[in-house]
């Protein structure tokens, strides 16, 4: 059976060795001043993607997308994360400013810590990435603001290239477009133009409100453009009454590049296992198939080339730029597993998209001023019963059951010397972005923090399919950072009023879910499967047939395009401008 490479655990640990150590100084602009400016920049985020799926489904590409980029643009085949929090939102927000989470504060898609309620009770909670902690804006869509509280970008410490462009280029316009809220914001910031996220309802009553791109009254004071209205009702006709497999059937029994489409751990509780999936129930849209099928990626891309045509973006010498993330690619992902028939379905159809996307730029940019950038917030593990079947490793993190916390917490109080401490919840919260200690009640028992820290720790190096584990303390300690490669990945995601008390790398190929849970697969470790992303530069100005073997990071992308386009990179910016990126002359 196909595993995807790399399957080796020491390909596991590659990048935090090869990886520069903290990304602290970004290089100098090697783009001269007197260089022809883009008029356009466009960065599309394919989320969830490992950089190996450019070769594995080369045979499902035309010759317009990826292979089009790939032949006239530039290749970084050593593009990786120098981080664990290797999720949505720290990538997203790391794509978007250049900047390490530990400086941009977006550890996580969620952490636990101390919150207002809207009612300003003050409480300890989950804390989304993108939660507005203040309350200030409201979800707008073309029938106006709703009561529903909107997501902001309020919680990202600093500026990102999106601010930046605003602050530096008079007339320029940013767009930032996704299905998820987390994503639109991270990339938009607080002063673009428009951000927009779809904002989905499992039942279709053919209301382009309830299923809709939507945006926040930080954006639109009153209501989103009407013709969203329109468009959507167009795309909702359009869709078919199934997703069904466009891979021809000599590639989908090829397992050099996926699975038989028949193994049942695929697919979650509530979806089937293999094609076909219905996309239509008595006449309604089945949104949850919608949501992980090409389907999506297809609305998301037309949206994008509306967006294009409506507010003529690189039309003129101000310079726009459009961000565009693609969610599909990552909830079929962690649906159905990197190696399956389905997720070959839909990188066939992202590289159409793909294809679309550089002839509308064609046609609608002046001699070709534009650039692309294609990049992802991070990759994903392999499905563990796959590697069963292959006699490889891997497993699940079991931590579901209330058994095992209870063993925990006896054991905790045991090492404490802790008296009745099962009845007790010594551990508040186990998150991905730590293990939280219960500080109140330490403090009521008169505890000793760090001591309990380490206790935790201890503990959680005897559970199963555990690696690493460290303290606050251990990651502030630069002795251990600079030998131990995964502490200093955890502390460029660590954020002292954030992370949590005991920061948890698993083994390779384990991931945090027990069997039968929603997600078949999923990411969150400094493991290469989940730090090694695709980055690609094309375009105006780009070097052409190039490919660059120096290891970089997603941090790069932004001082590369502020040079571009002749500004400043956003203040305290951790990347470097990418080597070999511009063509011979700027």
């Amino acid at each position: 059976m196909y595993h995807s490479k790399p399957t080796r655990v020491s390909a596991a640990f590659a990048f935090v060795f090869c990886s520069p150590l903290l990304y602290q100084t970004p290089a100098a602009a090697s783009n001269p001043a007197s260089a022809p400016r883009p008029r356009l920049v466009v960065i599309c985020v394919f989320d969830q993607m490992r950089e190996e799926y450019l070769d594995r489904f080369k045979p499902l590409f035309g010759d317009g997308g990826f292979n089009r980029i790939l032949r006239e643009g530039v290749r970084y085949a050593n593009c990786d994360y120098p981080y664990a929090a290797t999720e949505t939102a720290p990538g997203h927000a790391t794509i978007g400013s250049g900047r390490l989470p530990r400086n941009h504060g977006i550890i996580a898609n969620e952490w636990y810590g101390s919150r207002k309620s809207q009612s300003g009770r003050e409480f300890t909670g989950r804390m989304y990435s993108v939660e507005d902690p203040q309350f200030a804006f409201k979800i707008v869509n073309i029938e106006g603001a709703e009561e529903t509280v909107a997501p902001a970008h309020r919680n990202f410490h600093g500026e990102n290239f999106s601010d930046r462009v605003k602050a530096e280029i008079p007339g320029s316009k940013v767009y930032s477009v996704s299905q998820k809220d987390r994503s639109a914001l991270s990339l938009g910031g607080a002063h673009a133009d428009g951000v927009f996220w779809f904002q989905m309802q499992p039942i279709d009553p053919n209301s382009p409100v309830l299923n809709s791109f939507v945006s926040s009254t930080n954006y639109y004071k009153n209501s989103t453009p009407a013709w969203i209205g329109d468009f959507m009702k167009n795309e909702i006709k359009n869709i078919p009454n199934s997703w069904e497999s466009s891979v021809p059937p000599a590639i989908a029994a090829n397992r050099a590049i996926c699975t038989e489409d028949n193994a049942i751990w695929e697919g979650g509780p509530r979806l089937r296992h293999q094609f076909p999936f219905p996309t239509r129930v008595n006449g309604s849209v089945n949104w949850e198939v919608v949501w992980v099928s090409s389907i999506q990626l297809v609305i998301l891309a037309d949206f994008a080339k509306e967006w294009i045509d409506r507010e003529k973006l690189g039309a003129d010498d101000a310079p726009d730029v459009l961000w565009i993330s693609f969610s599909a690619t990552d909830s079929a992902g962690h649906c159905f597993g990197p190696d399956s028939l389905e997720l070959c379905d839909i990188y066939k159809n992202a590289d159409a998209q793909l294809d679309g996307l550089l002839k509308k730029l064609d046609a609608a940019v002046p001699e070709g001023k534009y650039v692309v950038g294609i990049t992802s917030d991070h990759g994903v593990c392999t499905i563990p019963e796959d590697r069963f079947d292959g006699h490889e490793g891997g497993g699940h993190f079991l931590l579901g059951d209330s058994s095992k916390r209870t063993e925990i917490e006896k054991e905790f109080a045991s090492l404490m010397k802790i008296p009745e401490a099962a009845k007790k919840n010594h551990v508040a919260r186990v998150m991905d972005s730590g293990w939280y200690l219960n500080r109140d009640l330490l403090k009521q028992e008169n505890l000793d923090y760090e001591a309990a820290a380490s206790t935790l720790k201890i503990i959680i190096l005897k559970q199963e399919g555990v690696l690493a584990a460290y303290t606050r303390a251990e990651l502030q300690n630069e002795a251990l950072r600079t030998k131990d490669p995964i502490a200093r990945s955890f502390f460029n995601c660590y954020d002292p009023a954030r992370s949590g008390d005991v920061m948890v790398a698993l083994k390779p190929w384990w991931i945090p879910l027990g069997p039968g849970g929603d997600m078949a697969a999923t990411h969150g470790s400094p493991h290469r499967y989940d730090t090694h992303v695709p980055m690609l530069l094309f375009g105006c100005g780009i070097a052409r047939g190039k490919e660059v073997a120096d290891p970089v990071t997603p941090l790069d992308l932004v001082p590369t395009l502020a040079s571009l386009l002749h500004i400043n990179p956003p203040k305290d910016c951790d990347g470097r401008i990418l080597p070999g990126a511009f063509a011979a002359g700027r």
